[in-house]
């Protein structure tokens, strides 16, 4: 039908309308007669303004779709946040992975729209197709954004909240997560994985391409665990959705990507960082779950033993010096200086931090987030830091000689600076700052306390039963037990019972269940400080010195735990080597 047919088709239906002899329903009113004339000319007038976009679109060179009453794909319409479409004036209506992106605007050729397709175009790794469409269509397809109540767009983060998740709830074992990856949407999928991720406390998701195959892993309590094998087709599909909710490229998979989203749940938000990587069979990525409230623990917590807890309580105390927590990734340095805190956040002291990332969010303590991007390093930031008069600077790590010279001069003019460093053990830690630079007249006098520390996992109290200590660790536990200061020697069972776990329902057939630090811990001493300033520092000279001073080594602390029923000897020696 043409514009001429259109308008010959309005004057009959006015002349039809408005005739006494018709009648459109039994007893109508004249109200209801305008209305139904108001309704009908509305239609008609709609379907003349389609056709003349769709004649507009033959003068642009474009292609032309009529949106109204047409469902977008839930995903399709996430690509862009409704506030984004709308200052473009435009709007995602198609896409398939890899292979078609098409675009609707009234305006096709406007350099807004241009703009918003080129660079979702760029993210997505796939040429879009700007189609035109009316003001009506897209007005209607706009709508579509309020059936959308739990997707918040933050940036380049997406916000799931507990109802994406919900459906989830009933998955009861590692393994029955399969059941919930063999159909569905991609959205679908991910959530799944995020949810027995979090429903299983991991810390961290594993998606890893084989030679033959595609698995899905978690780390439960430090340890990975197979969950799930994942059809090749269904891979690459979960692999974009990961990405696109992340903020990262989907088109690069020859370059390794970092991004994040956020989780919100009831009792606080979960970060989640992602991190892409290819590999000789496909891209790897990795998920690390950061959960806020592991930011709220309090020393008492922690799993220290009554040999160091006041030793920790008096150390926060002092008004300044450096408290240095070493460890690898994973042993719970940051949650430690955390919990130091925890106890320090009152409104007598300014608390400021410098973190990458910043893990856990705290009321009461402003915290900045390093960017190397931009120029914002920690040696950048901590001159910034010391300028806002704080009582207590956390440094979230210890990285170049710089950040350890602006660290120590602020421990040495009145401040309290905790931070962490990557070594193997609390004797290390000097030697460490040693090689990186610090000057030994100086780190000797800023240096209070170092903290060595790991992870080992806690015996399900559930399925817990009396064994016995396994024979090829007898000897190596007697000989930690003879080396112990007297003094903690007191701190042994005198039951002289052993315990392991079978597995049950409560912690999912492993065993275990949560996890709780093992410690070594010393205080700088005139002794310590001589032998800072000596030729004869050695991290092995150090490590005997430590010994006669009565400090007790990670591995001494987890074999009184261990003969204490929390955890295993074998767990012990899995995190911590007991020959240094």
């Amino acid at each position: 039908m043409n514009i001429d047919d259109l308008k010959k088709e309005v004057d009959s239906r006015k002349s039809h309308i408005s005739s006494d002899d018709v009648s459109i329903g039994p007893k109508i009113t004249s109200q209801e007669k305008h209305e139904a004339l108001e309704e009908k000319m509305g239609e008609i007038k709609r379907r003349e303004i389609e056709q003349q976009t769709l004649l507009r679109s033959r003068s642009l060179g474009v292609g032309y779709v009529n949106l109204s009453g047409i469902a977008i794909d839930t995903d399709t319409l996430k690509l862009a946040s409704e506030e984004e479409s709308m200052s473009a004036q435009a709007i995602v209506f198609y896409f398939e992975s890899h292979r078609e992106l098409r675009i609707g605007s009234p305006d096709p050729k406007s350099p807004r729209v241009i703009e918003f397709a080129k660079k979702l175009g760029e993210k997505l790794g796939i040429e879009p197709k700007i189609y035109v469409i009316s003001p009506d269509s897209f007005r209607e397809a706009m709508k579509q954004y309020k059936r959308l109540p739990h997707i918040t767009e933050l940036g380049d983060t997406v916000e799931v909240t507990p109802d994406d998740l919900s459906r989830f709830g009933d998955i009861e074992s590692i393994t029955s997560l399969s059941r919930f990856l063999k159909n569905g949407t991609a959205t679908e999928m991910v959530n799944a994985i995020v949810a027995g991720a979090l429903k299983f406390n991991a810390s961290d998701i594993h998606l890893e391409t084989e030679q033959n195959r595609y698995v899905i892993r978690y780390r439960l309590d430090g340890v990975l665990h197979e969950a799930a094998s994942v059809d090749p087709s269904l891979y690459k599909p979960i692999m974009s959705r990961i990405k696109l909710l992340s903020g990262l490229k989907i088109n690069i998979s020859n370059k390794p990507q970092d991004g994040h989203f956020v989780i919100s749940m009831p009792d606080g938000r979960v970060d989640v960082r992602v991190s892409t990587l290819p590999t000789n069979y496909g891209e790897s990525i990795v998920m690390r779950i950061l959960r806020s409230d592991m930011g709220n623990l309090r020393i008492s917590e922690l799993g220290l033993s009554d040999y160091y807890k006041p030793l920790i309580e008096r150390e926060i105390k002092r008004p300044n010096g450096m408290i240095v927590v070493c460890g690898p990734t994973g042993s719970g340095k940051t949650t430690t200086l955390y919990s130091m805190l925890g106890q320090l956040n009152t409104p007598e002291n300014k608390i400021l931090t410098v973190e990458d990332p910043i893990e856990y969010r705290v009321s009461g303590i402003s915290q900045s987030q390093v960017d190397s991007s931009k120029g914002y390093t920690f040696s950048v930031a901590l001159r910034s830091l010391v300028r806002q008069d704080p009582d207590v600077i956390l440094v979230g790590e210890m990285r170049d000689t710089e950040t350890i010279e602006i660290s120590i001069n602020a421990a040495l003019t009145g401040h309290l600076v905790l931070t962490t460093l990557h070594t193997n053990d609390a004797a290390g830690a000097i030697p460490r700052f040693l090689a990186m630079g610090a000057k030994p007249y100086l780190l000797a006098p800023s240096l209070n306390t170092v903290i060595g520390q790991r992870l080992v996992r806690v015996l399900c109290e559930f399925c817990k039963i009396e064994s016995q200590i396994p024979d090829e660790h007898a000897s190596e536990v007697r000989t930690l037990i003879e080396t112990l200061p007297d003094e903690a020697k007191k701190y042994l069972p005198d039951s002289g019972k052993y315990y392991t776990a079978k597995g049950c329902s409560e912690c999912h057939g492993l065993g275990f269940k949560g996890r709780i630090g093992i410690f070594e811990i010393f205080t700088m001493s005139p002794d310590l400080e001589k032998l800072i300033l000596s030729s004869e520092m050695s991290e092995s000279v150090m490590r005997e010195k430590l010994r006669e001073q009565g400090m007790i080594t990670m591995a001494q602390d987890g074999i009184i735990k261990a003969l204490n029923g929390i955890t295993t000897v074998k767990e012990v020696f899995r995190v911590v080597d007991d020959r240094r």
